[in-house]
């Protein structure tokens, strides 16, 4: 298993992770470790924890521990002109590993 702290998405964002960024002080964070996931067709939201390459069966994965927010309000954010949504984080409950390549792009999340 190896384990790093970004990764480049096709879009040509970059995706970082809590593992380095809880490190660094509030001047220098970024926001960009929440992502959109596409899950079966639906779009999710999630914080990356940190990525890592697998072997599973001799085959290299790309692969995301994440934690994944619930579900957002969706009349919110159809009279918002889908523009703003309102989650909760699901903190340890939600945690999975997921593919890189489900990964759609980087989101800001406030607080």
């Amino acid at each position: 298993v190896t384990r790093w702290s970004r990764v480049r998405l096709p879009n040509g964002q970059i995706a970082r992770s809590r593992w380095k960024e809880s490190t660094k002080p509030l001047s220098k964070l970024r926001t960009s470790r929440n992502v959109s996931v596409n899950c079966n067709g639906t779009t999710k939201f999630a914080e990356v924890h940190f990525y890592l390459l697998y072997m599973v069966r001799g085959v290299r994965k790309a692969l995301a521990v994440v934690s994944f927010y619930g579900d957002y309000h969706r009349q919110l954010y159809e009279d918002s002109s889908k523009m703003y949504v309102t989650m909760q984080h699901l903190g340890n409950s939600g945690v999975q590993v997921i593919e890189i390549e489900s990964i759609r792009s980087a989101v800001t999340i406030a607080p």
